[in-house]
């Protein structure tokens, strides 16, 4: 029944690729603007009452529906608003300050000036009781149904024209196939005290060119609302455990993983630096393009590795598009390119970075490749680019030859393991600019790095056992509490402890491990990861002040420019009843934090979730947080990520849309993955995922 209170459907999103070609930095200027709506001040034709700007395709309101130019010239397609009734009022909300200006001629009379531009545009009463509300989710069209006390959604109908024909795919529309354009599938959910529940609802297909909707059971005393919706999501494996351990998005939206791959059987595409597996277990580093479907969305993927076992483990993308991939290996024979760090094989393991240049459609060179490490064990987990080009790395070794830079900070290693960090420009004959041990006398494990926007300044993160950790500056926590977390801001310009200009425990009295750090707009130093410490630092604007089991993750911002007992700006944690494990962290545009990782808690806080209930044995989790919102507000967005067996995210990226890429491994059969998928069904005994999650 629909008769107490809002309902509210979400229709779709009208998706499709991106039209412009421009260069680079104007394609990034481009993606970054959120789609908004022009009113007709004269400019247009009459029949338009707005048009949209940014989107991915041209779009126009009409009385009774949109049009979409998918090409040159007048080629269309019409969504109507079937039965749209005369009482129907166009009206634009959320005004924005921008004006538009239009100088037609040289008569003024033809001039239209301050044309106003706003963020939404409802169509009320379109049918008996019922809206329609158009938004934007970063540059794609998307339009909500919303269905008043009384109102029958069976009245909503979408009538298509300029198309041969609909169909389903995998519960969305497609409704042009050389345009690839579609509408998501339609996701409805109830939310009471802040946990959202999913409500079945689906398009109703009536013929080749029409369609309704469906929606399943509710409790029509709490309002029904739009949920977030999965976009591309597949699996890639074929038998063999492939892990996803990181991934990142490109300037021109291309999703790339970086996968540890046994198999030697997975889907090569393009021009591949190697098209077999080498070894017992290489790099398999993918490309997709998430605006098409199956095979055509697999763009790239070579192979990278040696006669032994190499692994990636973290993954960065600069502003040219050029494709960074950092990790361990025992082989001697890895591939190596440009001005190397070390140019033989070190130790049991050791680290690597290497640089691929994707050489336009289908083709990439492998320009730059190093190994990095002694004569022992050196594990590389943190990646990260500044804006000149520069390659910065933290890690973990037990070797006392690492390279180093002369004089370096701290030129020895002074407990059973230290943390190391680096700098390496792949433009230069000797490649390292910088490198140092950094630890006290017990054992020390870097985790995490992150450049300053000067090129000069690196802020780096980890854990230690050791009490003598080589505190510096106006450090927050000076005092070891149990095996605490560690961030350190080093000036690499300068040489031995001079270069030290911030070093700080934060953690309580049990371990406490950051996994990831990121800087913000503002300078402040964001840190995530996971605590089993009850008296982790958190402040009075914790979403959430106490642990609530054993592990729980925690989200913390540092401005290390105030007094130590101010540098805390925020500080939370965040889990369920069981262990919470954070794996990746990322940014968007906006400054909210985007954390991933994999969860046993049947409770873990769900906030607008894609999925609000616990799937398996392992389930993976995304969360987006507003660290200056309140206690109720600074959870965004929170959800489940998996099916019925074990699913660990992994690595984590955001793009300028504010969309999330997450990647990992999952031996569920039932993960969920979209229509469009390369792989829909499981290869079999582990395989990595990769899913783009719109949490609008």
């Amino acid at each position: 029944m629909f008769n107490s209170r809002i309902v509210s459907l979400l229709a779709g999103a009208l998706l499709g690729p991106s039209m412009f070609a421009g260069t680079p930095d104007a394609k990034r200027f481009l993606d970054a603007q959120p789609l908004r709506f022009e009113a007709n001040g004269g400019q247009l034709a009459r029949e338009v009452l707005f048009r949209s700007l940014w989107s991915d395709y041209p779009v126009e309101l009409v009385r009774d529906g949109i049009v979409v130019r998918t090409g040159a010239g007048k080629e269309a397609v019409r969504i109507h608003l079937k039965g749209a009734g005369a009482q129907a009022r166009a009206e634009g909300s959320e005004l924005l300050s921008a004006r538009g200006s239009y100088f037609l001629g040289n008569r003024k009379s033809d001039w239209r000036t301050g044309i106003a531009q706003y963020r939404k545009v409802r169509y009320s009463e379109v049918w008996p009781g019922i809206d329609v509300v158009f938004h934007g989710a970063g540059r794609s069209l998307e339009f909500d149904f919303v269905v008043r006390p009384g109102a029958d959604p069976n009245r909503i109908r979408l009538a298509f024209e300029g198309t041969d024909g609909v169909r389903e795919d995998g519960g969305a529309l497609v409704l042009k196939e050389d345009a690839d354009l579609r509408l998501h599938v339609p996701v409805v959910y109830q939310e009471d005290g802040g946990r959202r529940s999913k409500v079945e609802g689906r398009y109703s297909l009536l013929s080749r060119h029409e369609a309704g909707f469906v929606v399943g059971e509710y409790d029509p005393a709490r309002e029904l609302v739009i949920d977030p919706v999965l976009g591309y999501s597949t699996y890639l494996g074929v038998g063999t455990p492939e892990v996803a351990r990181a991934v990142g998005v490109d300037p021109s939206g291309r999703v790339w993983a970086a996968i540890t791959a046994a198999s030697n059987t997975l889907p090569i595409a393009g021009d591949p630096v190697r098209g077999t597996n080498q070894g017992k277990k290489d790099v398999f580093l993918v490309c997709f393009d998430p605006s098409k479907s199956g095979d055509d969305s697999l763009v790239y993927s070579t192979y990278i590795g040696g006669t032994g076992d190499d692994e990636a483990r973290a993954l960065a993308i600069d502003s040219l598009g050029q494709v960074y991939v950092a990790g361990i290996t025992n082989s001697a024979d890895f591939p190596l390119a440009g001005p190397s760090a070390r140019k033989g094989f070190g130790g049991s393991y050791d680290s690597f970075v290497i640089r691929l240049n994707p050489a336009g459609a289908g083709g990439a060179a492998l320009e730059f490749s190093t190994y990095f490490g002694g004569s022992k064990d050196d594990w590389v987990q943190g990646l990260a680019l500044d804006r000149f080009g520069s390659i910065y790395m933290s890690g973990t070794t037990n070797s006392d030859d690492l390279p180093l830079s002369s004089p370096a900070t701290q030129p020895n290693r002074r407990g059973g393991y230290d943390a190391w960090v680096t700098k390496i420009s792949p433009f230069l004959d000797s490649s390292l600019v910088y490198s140092t041990y950094l630890g006290g006398g017990s054992s020390d494990f870097g985790t995490a790095v992150a450049p300053a926007p000067d090129g000069n300044t690196v802020y780096f993160a980890g854990y230690t056992y050791s009490g003598d950790f080589p505190i510096s500056g106006p450090a927050f926590q000076s005092t070891l509490k149990g095996a605490d977390g560690f961030i350190a801001k080093v000036d690499v310009t300068k040489s031995g402890l001079d270069a030290l200009v911030y070093v700080s425990y934060i953690g309580g009295s049990g371990l406490d491990v950051p996994q990831a750090m990121a800087l913000d707009a503002k300078g402040g130093v964001v840190l995530a990861g996971y605590t089993l410490s009850a008296d982790f630092p958190v402040t009075a604007r914790a979403f959430q002040s106490q642990p609530a089991g054993m592990a729980d993750v925690f989200v913390s911002r540092l401005d290390v420019t105030l007094p130590p007992l101010e540098q805390v700006t925020f500080s939370s944690y965040l889990g369920g009843s069981q262990t919470d494990i954070l794996q990746g962290m990322a940014l968007d545009s906006a400054g909210h934090v985007f954390l991933s990782g994999y969860t046993f808690s049947n409770d873990f806080p769900a906030r607008g979730a894609l999925q609000d209930v616990f799937g398996g044995q392992v389930d993976g989790f995304l969360t987006e947080f507003d660290l200056s919102g309140t206690i109720e507000s600074s959870v965004v967005y929170s959800t489940y990520l998996g099916g019925s067996g074990q699913d660990v995210p992994y690595g984590l990226a955001v793009d300028a849309k504010g969309v999330a890429y997450v990647s990992g491994i999952t031996d569920s059969t039932n993960y969920p993955v979209s229509g469009g998928a390369k792989q829909t069904v499981t290869g079999g005994a582990g395989d990595a995922f990769v899913s783009q999650i719109s949490p609008q």
